[in-house]
């Protein structure tokens, strides 16, 4: 660790607990290549619709999941900002699949899977958007600002406000976070509902 000029601590190392969120995504993101070749594998996927959502849902978190890994190791600070959209959109996408996918008989392996996207998607968002809100480590290690001449690190400048604005609305209001989030969880379920009555 190294002292700025303003006497605050920074991280020149990412270290603890820090590892765990990026294993977590990286594991992950095998379960969504394992998804997609399931979808592709199984008719009955292919007959119900279902597979384009499927599909286009898991390569974008595929690629969001390789980026942010990469800014995450270059300890940015658009990263914790980055993983709270992540799981809050995991959460959105994986709440409609289920839902949708529990009108059509899936086998039984299909279903496991995409059960296992649901409850994934909802244990993860309730441990890490907390920890990414609160964690002083979080703060003191990601503190390397968003470099517009890097092509890969530019195509986030335009993000890097909302992100930052995310951050600091959750982080004002640390103790209905994880009711927040519970609220949001229900409202994703119901929105999904009322979708899928009418697909």
């Amino acid at each position: 660790m190294e002292n700025t000029n303003n006497n605050e601590i920074i991280y020149s190392k990412i270290r603890g607990w820090l590892w765990l969120p990026v294993i977590s995504i990286i594991v992950s993101m095998f379960q969504f290549l394992k998804f997609i070749f399931m979808a592709i594998t199984h008719r009955e996927i292919f007959d119900i619709g279902l597979n384009y959502i499927t599909l286009i849902y898991n390569l974008i978190i595929i690629i969001y999941i390789i980026i942010i890994s990469i800014l995450f190791f270059r300890r940015k600070s658009i990263t914790p900002g980055l993983f709270v959209i992540l799981w809050l959109f995991w959460m959105a996408m994986a709440t409609f699949i289920m839902i949708f996918s529990s009108n059509y008989h899936l086998t039984l392996q299909s279903n496991n899977a995409v059960v296992y996207q649901f409850f994934g998607s909802i244990i993860g968002g309730l441990i890490f958007i907390p920890f990414f809100i609160y964690s002083k480590r979080v703060k003191h290690t990601f503190t390397i600002p968003i470099n517009t001449e890097d092509s890969l690190e530019n195509l986030f400048v335009h993000i890097e406000k909302f992100a930052n604005s995310l951050e600091q609305f959750l982080g004002q209001r640390k103790k209905l976070l994880i009711p927040m989030i519970i609220l949001y969880e229900v409202i994703l379920i119901i929105l999904s509902i009322v979708i899928s009555a009418f697909i």
